[in-house]
C-alpha cells in the first residue's frame, strides 16, 4: 500500500476504484487496523489502495469532514462513496468495500 501526499490525492482518486486510508501516527485504532489494511489490499486486486498521514494533511481531513481515524474514503472514477470509519473486522471490511465499489 503506497503512502501518498496531499498533492497526489486529487489525481489518484480519479483512477478507477480507489480506497484511501487516513491514519494518524499516534492513533491506536490505526495501529490495530494496520494488519487488516494490509490484508484487505490483497483481497481486491482491481482496487488501488493508498494511505495518507492525516497528521500532515489536516486540510484534506477538513475538506472530507473526517472526524475519526482511521477513515477509509472510497472512490469510483472520482466519485466519493460512503466512507468506512473506525475499527472493523476483516470480513466486515471486505463486505463494505465490495458492496460500495461494485454497486456504486
Amino acid at each position: 500500500m503506497k503512502n501518498i501526499s496531499g498533492f497526489e490525492f486529487s489525481s489518484v482518486i480519479k483512477s478507477g476504484k480507489v480506497v484511501v486510508i487516513f491514519y494518524g501516527t499516534g492513533c491506536l485504532n490505526c495501529k490495530i487496523m494496520q494488519s487488516t489494511f494490509n490484508e484487505i489490499e490483497s483481497t481486491f486486486p482491481n482496487v488501488n489502495f493508498y494511505k495518507i498521514n492525516a497528521d500532515r494533511y489536516f486540510n484534506l481531513m477538513q475538506m472530507y469532514r473526517i472526524n475519526s481515524l482511521p477513515t477509509m474514503l472510497l472512490f469510483r472514477h472520482g466519485k466519493m462513496l460512503p466512507p468506512i470509519v473506525g475499527v472493523k473486522t476483516l470480513s466486515t471490511l471486505k463486505t463494505l468495500i465490495n458492496n460500495s465499489l461494485n454497486y456504486a
